[in-house]
């Protein structure tokens, strides 16, 4: 539309939790909400992917866990 709603970065990381592989969503300091979070995904289903939702400072800490569906036909 125009606008960028959220500023951060995702990319394929290392978790936190078990430094097994991860989609990570990274967000800059100065984004409103999400400013001081990283949250960790991973596919548990078909379109079904699970997070982990971190507070990064003062100093690492689980805060909670969201799911995302993708709608998508599975195999």
């Amino acid at each position: 539309p125009g606008f960028q709603a959220l500023r951060g970065k995702s990319e394929l990381g290392t978790s936190w939790h078990d430094d097994k592989s991860c989609w990570v969503l990274d967000y800059t300091p100065n984004t409103p909400l999400f400013g001081n979070t990283r949250d960790e995904l991973r596919q548990v289903g078909c379109g079904l992917y699970l997070a982990r939702l971190y507070e990064k400072c003062p100093c690492p800490r689980l805060k909670g866990y969201f799911v995302i569906q993708v709608c998508a036909t599975c195999p």
